[in-house]
């Protein structure tokens, strides 16, 4: 005997295309739901900052900051290399490089592999409210250049709240899929 159970929410129509039509509209979902209401975010200084959603110029500013840590990394690692084997490692790291996003695999995990990246990502949310730089924001963070409970909490606090805006069909929650179960 079969059966057919079923969820409240719709199972998602199939096919390649159909799934990017589907999270582009999410994603629209989540800008158009940040654009309509800002979030106001106070800074550990005091600052009121505004967090709002990335633009496309965002997009692109985070991942050429990524592809400069990465081939910052790559660099510094192969400095001690005899010349022939680290201009053979940077024609390869530059090809790498150059594929790097912050929204997939290895460009993400550079991102948020470090207080750094996520720092960086943070401060992209704020930038546009704000006349302070990144290192300004970096520093007001982690004074100390390192990890602090208080820099980690304000990052944290502010993601958070970026969260919370979002309607919460969105929220990351999986759709589920109807399941045949056989008894």
């Amino acid at each position: 005997m079969v059966r057919q159970v079923t969820s409240n929410t719709p199972e998602p129509i199939s096919g390649r295309r159909q799934q990017r039509n589907t999270l582009m509209q999410r994603q629209y979902s989540h800008r158009e739901a940040m654009a309509q209401s800002p979030v106001p975010f106070t800074l550990p200084n005091g600052t009121v900052a505004t967090i709002h959603p990335l633009t496309e110029r965002d997009h692109n500013e985070i991942d050429a900051w990524i592809k400069h840590q990465y081939m910052e990394n790559v660099v510094s690692a192969c400095n001690m290399l005899p010349r022939e084997e680290r201009e053979q490692l940077m024609k390869v790291a530059l090809e790498e490089a150059a594929t790097l996003t912050f929204q997939h695999g290895h460009g993400n995990k550079i991102l948020i592999s470090s207080t750094f990246g996520v720092a960086r990502l943070a401060y992209q949310l704020i930038k546009k409210g704000t006349t302070m730089t990144f290192e300004e924001f970096h520093s007001l963070l982690f004074p100390e250049g390192y990890l602090t409970v208080e820099g980690t909490e304000t990052l944290n606090s502010m993601l958070t709240s970026v969260y919370r805006q979002l309607p919460k069909q969105n929220r990351g929650q999986k759709n589920r899929k109807k399941r045949r179960v056989f008894t």
